[in-house]
Order: structure tokens, then C-alpha cells, then sequence
């Protein structure tokens, strides 16, 4: 699948000049979008750490790509595909930007977290750029490549909240939200379109991740209980999660709990926020939220929509880190009186935009309409009728309540 808006986010990215690491979950479209790029190039070489004859050639002479027959002047471009599953891949790649950066473009993409500076002496901080790989979301779907070429901010959009970027077939974005929270945003089942395709496409999926990936690369023990964890995962989305009361409910330790869920998050599997803390008198510290990136496994209606907004804000708060637009954060609120709001954007740990999701309440949340008056920045509460479009007063302040598939449009 051609995703242009990505494609287009790249190609700013790599106006630096540097080699990119692109990462993201399994079957999000790494690998074609990596194709695709060197189909493009016109020069180059594929590798795949998973093939077989592609690591007997490494072995064989880790500088492979020297050999090349070289007709262009130009910098061929090389792809490294799953590298991180081999220990010494930090260390390789540091090297190859050392020595080879000038006359070689390099791309790395890989289905586990690419941690670029943490436990390794070999760090690539400041020697590669970091690109992550999402599903499908309705921003990317909507946005088309005009929107990121032409260098559309998230910070335009939190300083314009109540301005909405009407699709030109609304009929279009309504299907494409249906279709996100039916079939995932991972290319092949959306595509498809069709559910039975999609669970069947999502129990290879967690096997695959878990059996593969995970017990290839991490020595897994109680991997009965590991699985079971994941199993209760999507009964939780939507909450804040008590590792203590998992471990128990598991009777494993608390510290196998952590592990595990660190463990879910470097390959992709879930995602967490954290509460916010500043200017928030009576804050909740510890409790996080953990939302998942095959959203359909969600089967509570509510918390399956919570998670489809959360992962449409991720994609767009971790675009523009990436980009160096500044500095966002995604969080929640919740005090010890229980009110809680969903979701806060932050820019430089400041508040920026209150996001609260509701299936079908048209009236604002008395908990968002509650922060709004405290933190003083504008508030939207998205719903999933898709007509919904009014404005709330609040005391010196509005709150925009909005079909959650018109104000994702355009999401940068």
C-alpha cells in the first residue's frame, strides 16, 4: 500500500542527511515501504536479518554491500530489515555511519523498539534519525503527502482546536473510521475489510510476535503466564492498570508483571500514558493507562473508541518529536476525587489541548469542563455520532464537542 504521507514525513527527515531508523509494530508496512523507497532509488540493496541466505552472506563478509556493481554516482541506498534481532547490531551500524555514511545511504527498519542510546556503549544517538511506523490512522489516511510536504504542525493544530479540516467525501472518512476500529489500521486486514480476515490475521499476529520475536530474542519463562497477561490486556484498556492486582490475579510477581509489559511495549503490542502531575493539585502519581495497537481486540465499545483516539494523538504527538517540531507529550488526568480526563497534550510539559472521549454523550464531561477552568487551555470532547459539532461555554472558556472522525481529519 502507498502511504504518501509517510513517505512525504520521511523524505523531511531525511533532508538531514542521515542514515533513519525506521521502527514500528509487525505488518505495519515497514518492509513495502522500504521496497518501495529502493525501487525508487534506482540503486541498492535489500537485506533481511530473517532470511537465511541474506545472514550467510553477512557472515561471510559483513561489508557486503561494497561488492556492488555500482553504475550510479550517486549514493546506492542499502536496507538493514530485523538487524536488531542480531546482538552486535548497535555496534555494526555505528561503524557503517563512522566509515561509510559519505558514500552509502543506509535504512534500518525493525519490528522491536530501536532504542538508539540505552544499554549499549555503542551509542547511535546523534549518528541516525528516528521514524516510527504506525498503523493506519485517520490523520495519515486523510492527510494525503500535501499535508506533510507542506509542512502542516501539530502545534498549528493545537493552536486552531476548534477549526475542523472537512474531508471532501465525508462518506469516505466515516468508512475509514468504521473500518479502523473493525479491522486494525494494519495495512493487510484493513484493506480486506472484512472481520473474519481480521481475526484470523490477529491470532497469527500475537503468535507470531510472542513465539517468534519475543522467545527468539528474550530467554521466556511462564510463557503460559505471559500470554495470559496479554489475553487480559484488552479487558483493561480505557482504566488505569494495577500491576499489583495482575500479578496477583496471575500469582506471579509483581516484577514478572513489569517485565512483561516492558517487554509488550518494545515490540509493539500496547502502548501507556502516565497522568499528569503539574498544576494538578491531588494528582493520581503511578497509574497508567495502557492502550493497544490492534484495536479491534478491544471489545467494550467505549474503551475500544478511547483506544482509537489514543493511538490517532500517539501517532501525531510522536511525528512531531520526531521532526523536531517540539517537544509534545501525551497524558491523562485523574485526581483523588476520580475525575478524570482522558487525554492532555502537552508541549514542553504545559498543558496544550484536553481531549475526552465519549461514545454518545453530547453534553461535556463535568471532570473535562472542570480541568478546563483549572489549567485554562482549550478542551474538545470527541464523540462518535458522526453529525456531532457544538460548543459548550465554560465559564471564560468553550468546549468544542465533535464527531471524533471529523476533528481527526487532517491530524498532521
Amino acid at each position: 500500500m502507498i502511504r504518501p504521507h509517510f513517505e512525504a514525513t520521511y523524505r523531511r527527515l531525511s533532508q538531514d542527511g542521515k542514515p533513519i531508523l525506521i521502527s514500528g509494530p509487525r505488518q505495519s508496512g515497514k518492509t513495502t515501504f522500504a521496497k518501495s523507497l529502493l525501487a525508487a532509488h534506482g540503486e541498492g540493496l535489500y537485506f533481511n536479518w530473517d532470511s537465511h541466505l541474506d545472514r550467510a552472506r553477512f557472515v561471510a563478509d559483513p561489508l557486503f554491500f561494497r561488492s556492488m556493481d555500482r553504475r550510479q554516482s550517486a549514493p546506492p541506498l542499502v536496507v538493514f530489515d530485523e538487524l536488531h534481532k542480531w546482538s552486535g547490531w548497535k555496534p555494526y551500524l555505528k561503524g557503517l555511519y563512522d566509515d561509510y555514511a559519505k558514500d552509502w545511504n543506509f535504512l534500518v527498519t525493525g519490528s522491536g523498539r530501536l532504542d538508539l542510546g540505552k544499554r549499549t556503549g555503542e551509542a547511535l544517538t546523534g549518528r541516525y534519525m528516528s521514524l516510527a511506523c504506525f498503523p493506519l490512522t485517520l490523520g495519515e489516511l486523510s492527510a494525503g503527502a500535501e499535508s506533510a510536504a507542506a509542512g502542516k504542525t501539530l502545534r498549528a493544530r493545537l493552536a486552531e482546536p476548534f477549526a475542523l479540516q472537512e474531508h471532501p467525501n465525508a462518506r469516505e472518512s466515516w468508512a475509514w473510521w468504521q473500518g479502523l476500529g473493525r479491522h486494525s489500521g494494519f495495512p493487510e486486514p484493513f484493506l480486506r475489510g472484512e472481520e473474519t480476515f481480521w481475526r484470523r490475521w490477529s491470532d497469527s499476529f500475537a503468535a507470531q510476535i510472542v513465539r517468534e520475536d519475543m522467545q527468539g530474542l528474550h530467554e521466556l519463562r511462564r510463557l503460559d503466564k505471559l500470554q495470559l497477561l496479554l489475553a487480559l490486556l484488552p479487558s483493561r484498556v480505557g482504566s488505569p492498570l494495577s500491576q499489583q492486582n495482575l500479578a496477583q490475579a496471575l500469582g506471579v510477581a509483581f516484577e514478572s508483571v513489569k517485565a512483561w509489559l516492558s517487554l509488550f511495549e518494545a515490540f509493539f503490542l500496547v502502548f501507556r500514558i502516565e497522568t499528569y502531575t503539574r498544576r494538578i493539585a491531588r494528582s493520581i502519581l503511578k497509574e497508567k493507562k495502557y492502550y493497544l495497537f490492534n484495536v479491534p481486540e478491544v471489545q467494550d465499545p467505549g474503551a475500544r473508541f478511547e483506544n482509537l483516539v489514543a493511538l490517532e494523538l500517539l501517532r501525531s504527538v510522536t511525528r512531531a518529536n520526531q521532526l523536531g517540531e517540539g517537544r509534545f507529550g501525551l497524558t491523562y488526568l485523574k485526581n483523588k476525587e476520580q475525575q478524570e480526563v482522558d487525554f492532555l497534550v502537552t508541549e514542553g510539559q504545559e498543558p496544550a489541548l484536553l481531549i475526552e472521549t465519549k461514545l454518545s454523550q453530547d453534553e461535556p464531561s463535568p471532570a473535562l469542563m472542570a480541568f478546563q477552568r483549572q489549567l485554562g487551555v482549550p478542551a474538545v470532547q470527541l464523540v462518535e455520532n458522526r453529525e456531532t459539532w457544538r460548543r459548550v461555554p465554560n465559564g471564560d472558556h468553550e468546549v468544542l464537542v465533535v464527531a471524533a472522525h471529523r476533528w481527526m481529519n487532517g491530524l498532521p
